[in-house]
């Protein structure tokens, strides 16, 4: 394409590839792209994100040993409507499911600076954002961290590797990350609950068979798929998940103020 291109465009020129069940996807590997905004208009003005994007979905590929063929990237501009507000906001709701379902998650964090505010950009930055922490909490809850690669450069792109105490913490109160439009957080709500829901009832059945942690055989084969031998390490992740919930205090991962916001939403129109 040679830069990130809206959805309708790309559209138009029959570039885009409609599933309408995620079985139609099982020969297929998803690449998830997870990046900031480096303006308020465009989401990478200067094509730094793109370059990079492409540099390390060829890693992704080389990594894995997946056919190219058989590879389908998703990226929001491209793969979410952009000019109709409804449809763009029902899109918008099912980022986390896209998120939880792809094979292989790449942060793209280029260190930049912000055409608008002039801020700098980075991974730091991108950290603080709720969007991006809210794609980082939907893939790990699924899938862990061995599917997951960061990209700063057209040339380092990296396994994300083990999880620290600080990434995970901040990663978990994702209601605490930065937006532009307060009313983002709501449109995440069902989704983080429901992932969560999936995670306690797993500890239910994992205590009910007095078993320790371990994965359904479909994330097993899947981790052996990409190479990663990461299905001890996915249950550490997720029993360092449901201990970082319980010690939160009350408030920290929902917090109150997410009440008070619905109140003064407008209904969506039908």
């Amino acid at each position: 394409m040679g830069s990130l291109r809206e959805h309708e465009a790309l559209r138009a020129e029959g570039q885009l590839l409609f599933y309408d069940s995620p079985r139609q996807l099982a020969d297929k590997h998803v690449v998830f792209f997870s990046h900031q905004w480096l303006s308020f208009g465009t989401p990478d003005p200067l094509g730094v994100q793109y370059r990079v994007m492409a540099a390390s979905l060829r890693r992704v590929i080389a990594d894995t040993g997946w056919e190219e063929a058989n590879v389908q990237v998703w990226v929001d501009l491209a793969s979410i409507p952009q000019s109709k507000p409804l449809l763009k906001q029902l899109a918008v709701q099912t980022i986390a499911c896209y998120c939880a379902a792809a094979h292989a998650f790449v942060i793209c964090a280029p260190t930049t600076i912000h055409a608008d505010t002039g801020e700098v950009c980075n991974v730091q930055s991108y950290q603080r954002r709720m969007w991006c922490r809210c794609e980082q909490l939907c893939h790990v809850l699924r899938k862990g961290t061995g599917t997951m690669w960061c990209a700063t450069t057209e040339d380092d792109c990296r396994r994300l590797g083990e999880l620290d105490s600080e990434w995970l913490m901040s990663v978990l109160r994702v209601f605490e990350g930065d937006v532009t439009d307060e009313g983002d957080y709501l449109s995440i709500v069902l989704p983080i609950l429901g992932l969560y829901a999936e995670l306690y009832a797993l500890e239910l059945k994992r205590r009910a068979q007095a078993v320790p942690w371990q994965s359904s055989p479909a994330a097993a084969a899947e981790a052996a798929l990409c190479q990663v031998g990461s299905e001890e390490r996915r249950a550490q992740t997720l029993q360092l998940v449901l201990n970082e919930i319980r010690g939160a205090k009350r408030g920290e991962i929902f917090p109150p103020k997410l009440r008070m916001s619905a109140q003064r939403l407008p209904p969506l129109p039908l």
